[in-house]
């Protein structure tokens, strides 16, 4: 799934486009702790880089990571 199908599975069951995402991250496997529940902290951190990365991208007019479909 890409943002483009995100949105139009959205849009066709009517949600409201104010709570739409903005970006879609697409992950092989998630962080998990020792007791094996995913470690929030660490996906928060992961994304804090990826959009600190995008950025200093897009001020260097170098194209997005963030575009790209990245399918499992």
């Amino acid at each position: 799934m890409d943002l483009d199908e995100l949105r139009e599975h959205l849009r066709a069951r009517g949600v409201a486009t104010g709570t739409w995402p903005e970006r879609l991250e697409l992950a092989d496997e998630l962080p998990r702790g020792s007791g094996g529940k995913v470690a929030k902290a660490e996906l928060r951190a992961d994304l804090r880089r990826r959009m600190s990365l995008t950025r200093s991208q897009l001020h260097r007019g170098s194209p997005s990571h963030a575009d790209s479909d990245r399918r499992p």
